[in-house]
């Protein structure tokens, strides 16, 4: 009997593993893409697009430069534009805003007897190593010559000694945390600003900036531009410019009796559609948050500002989610708005957009 048994073994022992590889094949050929294929109805769904691309670009303006009291004005976002600091090799951030400040319109002189020290134009990048380029366009009659002359003063002093080029005055400068540049004439000043406080050495710095010089020396060269435009691509299309909605007539209408004409607006633009931690395992879906600030231009009465808040979504599904109650009226194309106090000196519209 032992005999017998020790010769079956190891022919029980091949019939087992022959069985064993049967089943596995099978599994493999049948059970396995089972098994995935629930395994992936558990995971959340793709969203159009890629994740890691960008979807806001830029867009020149259209029609002639915007001008206040019969002057074109200069666009900062014109002066330094997205592709112009990708051809320099630096990077936008994913995770901060293009913002962007500009005349409305045509402006006329009365709107203001002297606009002080605040910009007729701002633009605000940050890059991928956390660093921050701040352009800025101070220009007469929006500014007073002498509020020019203070900024050519300090400029003349921190960035001595002092270039010319093509008609223009330039002066750089290092301060601990930041890179500065200053380029002018007689009627514009335009200040570009580094600042470099929670650089990650993403890129080299002092090429940078000595590389944007002849880059917006040949900006300003060839003329006052329309302001630079924002739009999206895919997975959100259908964005809106948010400063289309806080408009003259809505401005207007939150602010019957407001001081000075609503000539200012300021555009807050998103780079990316980040997916909200909220969503997960809910088809990711992605948003866009924008926003736009229309204020006006008071010399001696009280600053009123318009804003409109903008959140987009690329489900409608999200959208319905995150916005179960439209508050207020609609605006605009399905748009609801709120109206936090209409006689305040700030206004806050907060929108809910529906795909």
């Amino acid at each position: 009997m032992k005999q017998q048994h020790d010769i079956a073994t190891p022919w029980v022992i091949g019939i087992a593993v022959f069985l064993a590889m049967a089943f596995l094949a099978v599994v493999a050929l049948f059970g396995l893409p089972f098994i995935l294929q629930r395994m992936n109805d558990d995971l959340p769904g793709n969203v159009d697009g890629d994740p890691s691309s960008p979807v806001m670009f830029q867009l020149p303006g259209t029609g002639p430069a915007i001008q206040y009291g019969g002057v074109p004005v200069h666009d900062a976002c014109s002066l330094v534009t997205m592709s112009g600091l990708s051809s320099l090799g630096a990077r936008l951030s994913r995770d901060h805003a293009v913002m962007h400040s500009h005349l409305a319109g045509d402006v006329p002189l009365a709107a203001s007897a002297a606009s002080g020290s605040s910009a007729a134009s701002t633009c605000a990048y940050t890059l991928w190593g956390h660093e921050v380029v701040n352009v800025s366009v101070h220009q007469t009659p929006f500014n007073t010559t002498a509020s020019l002359t203070r900024l050519v003063d300090q400029a003349t002093v921190l960035g001595s000694p002092v270039r010319s080029s093509s008609g223009l005055s330039i002066a750089s400068w290092h301060e601990e945390v930041s890179e500065h540049l200053v380029i002018w004439n007689a009627d514009l000043v335009v200040s570009i600003s580094l600042q470099t406080k929670d650089s990650t050495g993403a890129f080299t710095i002092d090429a940078l900036m000595s590389n944007l010089e002849p880059l917006v020396l040949s900006r300003i060269s060839s003329g006052p531009t329309a302001p630079m435009r924002h739009a999206y691509g895919s997975p959100s299309n259908n964005v809106k410019d948010p400063c289309t909605i806080a408009n003259a007539d809505a401005y207007t209408a939150a602010f019957p009796s407001s001081d000075g004409s609503a000539s200012i607006v300021d555009g807050f633009y998103p780079l990316f559609a980040p997916i909200p931690e909220s969503e997960a395992g809910r088809g990711n879906a992605r948003r866009v948050e924008l926003s736009c600030k229309r204020s006006n231009i008071a010399d001696s009465g009280q600053r009123r500002t318009l804003q409109v808040d903008l959140v987009v979504w690329d489900r409608p599904e999200a959208a319905a989610r995150h916005h179960r109650k439209a508050p207020g009226s609609f605006l605009t194309d399905n748009v609801s708005v709120t109206v936090s106090d209409v006689n305040a000196a700030q206004v806050i519209r907060s929108a809910g957009v529906f795909r």
